[in-house]
């Protein structure tokens, strides 16, 4: 997406929102089948998590919040393997 189309960004940022404050976002990604299988084969419970931090992050990105989100994926599928 070009940087120019601002009208487009906004309807995706609004969208995106939208999905995510109705649950249809989660829906859609949790029960997708290959993020499913990824994320069971990852294994998180037998993983080490790093926070590293990343200069070129903009300043008004909300670090906070992307950590929360990760947190909560590695929550839903942190189980023991088989």
């Amino acid at each position: 997406m070009s940087k120019a189309n601002t009208a487009l960004a906004e309807r995706l940022e609004y969208g995106l929102r939208q999905a995510q404050q109705d649950g249809s976002f989660d829906a859609l990604f949790y029960e997708f089948p290959p993020h499913k299988m990824a994320f069971k084969r990852t294994q998180f419970s037998k993983r080490k998590l790093l926070y590293i931090d990343n200069p070129l992050l903009p300043k008004s990105c909300d670090v906070e919040l992307i950590q929360r989100m990760q947190h909560e994926v590695i929550n839903k599928f942190s189980y023991p393997s088989n």
